[in-house]
């Protein structure tokens, strides 16, 4: 249990997180995410 957890934690989800990050940068993706109202229809960088 505690291995397994550790390994979830510490391997799995991190690379979950940069395939869904990645997913969402994605320009051909966008309009269907905007569609779907995941993504903002504006994003503004900070300056």
């Amino acid at each position: 249990g505690l291995v397994t957890s550790t390994i979830l934690t510490l391997l799995i989800l991190p690379v979950i997180y940069a395939l869904v990050f990645k997913l969402m940068h994605r320009r051909e993706n966008r309009m269907i995410l905007r569609k779907m109202r995941v993504v903002s229809k504006v994003e503004k960088p900070n300056k």
